[in-house]
């Protein structure tokens, strides 16, 4: 285990949380550019293996 929850629910990581407390996700910008960066070059990844397949059928 690369972590103890016990440790870390008894240390200072934890100072001012108490069953009442809520967690929010939040998206940021950064996130967004990144996510569409991912799929930008999956994109163009995608279109050049299928251009590659189609050159290497038209020589063979």
């Amino acid at each position: 285990m690369l972590y103890d929850p016990y440790a870390i629910a008894n240390s200072n990581a934890m100072d001012g949380l108490n069953e009442t407390s809520t967690i929010e996700d939040i998206n940021t910008w950064y996130d967004s550019a990144l996510l569409a960066a991912q799929i930008v070059f999956a994109v163009l990844t995608l279109a050049c293996v299928l251009m590659y397949v189609r050159n290497v059928k038209k020589e063979g």
